[in-house]
């Protein structure tokens, strides 16, 4: 087993010791929504929602060609339990022992499939993080991983220190702070964008709501460049301002004011105001041409957290404020990032 309840100890055998393939499998009834809370240690995490009011777990080690460079750790098992309506999943990671090989396993893959409306909270230093097929509130705070987002509606928290995100399909609200990774976000539909990079670059292709209050879409980097790709039917009013670079309006629209490296511009009638900044790259406008009626938007995700119990994370208190509609994604996100990685 590599699986244990809480305040129950796995205590490994010398033959388990070696083998680098143990693999488990767990199921978690969920009649009520669902809030995951998973942290990883070295290792894929994968998420993707389906039509069963269960949630089930697999994970297996990994060896020595585990996410990251060895750190003297070595993956004991995973803790799994369950409290109401939110299961709690942690990668046990303990001290290699002195005299033991360089043969244990260094990480660990987990696998979910989950309720399509859940909340998830994924935390992981290295490795892979791919969610899919789900809507409600996802956060994910990597360290030198990536993170991977397919058909994902409601509202996305992503940080990262140099690991970057790509997101396909999302509906909804995002809100990102990157380190040294870029943001690659194709064909969605935003309500609202929040991001900050240092030196990655951030490209987005998707509708923008005309009804956005202000500040709903603001995007900043140090020294990365900024492309946005909008469809030529939109209704915004754009800053774009680059302190070092250039900035170019390449889309349909008026140009209402042009300096050296800023431009003021309209497109269509109007409406959300649109920032741009970055202090040493580039930016761009682009005219993005899509086929067809635009999608429907997202459905309003369930309450997630009204049963959160006691002595719950942080973060995940920091989410129900964002679901209950007491701060915004851009709000909690610089919360969240004040705030140290579990792993």
């Amino acid at each position: 087993m590599i699986v244990y309840n809480k305040g129950v100890e796995y205590q490994p055998k010398e033959q388990a010791l070696n083998d680098v393939q143990i693999r488990v499998e767990r199921v978690f009834r969920v009649d009520d929504g669902a809030i995951i809370w998973v942290v990883n240690y070295r290792g894929q995490v994968s998420v993707t929602g389906w039509d069963r009011p269960e949630v089930r777990v697999v994970a297996q080690k990994r060896g020595e060609d585990a996410f990251g460079r060895p750190d003297g750790r070595w993956v004991r098992g995973l803790e799994a339990e369950q409290d109401g309506s939110l299961i709690r999943l942690q990668a046990q990671a303990v001290p290699l022992p002195a005299a033991e090989s360089t043969t244990l396993p260094r990480g660990m893959d987990i696998d979910l499939r989950t309720p399509r409306n859940v909340a998830v909270a994924v935390q992981s230093p290295n490795g892979l993080v791919v969610v899919g097929d789900i809507a409600g509130i996802l956060f994910v705070r990597v360290g030198s991983g990536h993170v991977s987002l397919r058909r994902m509606a409601g509202q996305c928290l992503i940080l990262g220190e140099s690991g970057s995100c790509t997101g396909d399909w999302l509906r909804g609200e995002l809100a990102f702070r990157l380190g040294g990774g870029s943001l690659q976000l194709r064909e969605s539909i935003l309500s609202r964008l929040d991001g900050e990079t240092l030196t990655g670059d951030v490209e987005v292709q998707a509708f923008l709501s005309p009804a956005a209050p202000d500040g709903a879409y603001s995007v900043r980097s140090r020294s990365g460049s900024i492309t946005l790709s909008v469809p030529p039917a939109s209704n915004a009013t754009l800053d774009l301002r680059s302190d070092t670079g250039q900035a170019q309006f390449l889309a349909p629209g008026e140009v209402l004011a042009s300096n050296p490296g800023q431009r003021s511009v309209r497109i269509g009638r109007g409406g959300a105001s649109i920032s741009l900044h970055t202090t040493h790259g580039d930016i761009a406008v682009r005219s993005w041409q899509w086929e067809g009626e635009p999608p429907a938007p997202p459905l309003p995700a369930r309450d997630f957290f009204h049963s959160l119990p006691e002595g719950a994370p942080q973060e995940l208190a920091l989410l129900r404020k964002v679901a209950d509609g007491e701060e915004t994604i851009s709000q909690a996100i610089r919360e969240l990032a004040a705030l140290p990685p579990v792993w």
